[in-house]
């Protein structure tokens, strides 16, 4: 099951930059183009505070204002807060005053540099996906399977998640004695005996036997 997630996984990054990056790109030629606009026919006229409402930075802030005799209504984010009842400059669109904004507040404009930046981190991600996929392939169809016995075990942490340095021993075709370390989910008692798939010509590329993302079919 944790192999065909993986797999789902990967593609699902893939998908996710290929069609996150698009609608990132067009989401970010829509607030240029709405900039353009507003740079170009914005008007601007008085408006009033009705609101100001804690976050957890900064306040909320809405306000009114009337356009031809018409009242609209709008919200932003400010810091330090505006009080109730304070007279502020509104920009506007003349032919969408739905569409409007505090002065010195303007909506934020979107790059386009951030649609190829997040297609790319997920396509990263797929690599990644696809790499730790074929090197786990390679080493069970080329290892060497060998029984082991955990002669240390230490726990560590990163400040996220919890894992187990486990310090091994074994015995090579030859009769030879080699160490080795692997770190696991789950911590292996010491003197405990369990089965590796190690790499001859590189002993540090060593893995627990059943791998998490394949297994054998007899």
């Amino acid at each position: 099951m944790a192999g065909k997630f993986i797999v789902f996984l990967g593609v699902a990054l893939g998908l996710a930059g290929l069609i996150g990056g698009t609608m990132l790109y067009q989401n970010a030629g829509r607030t240029q183009e709405k900039a353009a606009l507003r740079a170009k026919e914005g008007q601007t006229t008085s408006g009033v505070v009705r609101e100001a409402k804690r976050q957890k930075s900064d306040w909320g802030i809405a306000y009114s204002f009337e356009v031809n005799g018409r009242r609209f209504e709008g919200r932003t984010r400010a810091r330090p807060k505006i009080e109730p009842g304070t007279t502020v400059e509104i920009g506007y669109l003349p032919s969408e005053p739905e569409d409007n904004w505090m002065v010195g507040r303007e909506p934020r404009v979107m790059s386009i540099w951030l649609a190829p930046l997040f297609a790319l981190a997920q396509m990263a991600g797929m690599v990644a996906v696809q790499f730790k996929l074929r090197r786990d392939r390679e080493l069970l169809e080329n290892g060497r399977g060998a029984v082991a016995t955990a002669i240390a075990s230490k726990r560590v942490s990163n400040g996220k998640t919890v894992s187990y340095r486990t310090e091994f021993e074994y015995r090579e075709p030859s009769g030879a004695v080699a160490t080795g370390k692997l770190q696991t989910g789950k911590a292996i008692a010491v003197g405990a005996e369990f089965f590796i798939v190690y790499n001859p010509e590189r002993p540090k590329r060593v893995m627990q036997y059943p791998f998490t993302l394949y297994r054998t079919v007899d």
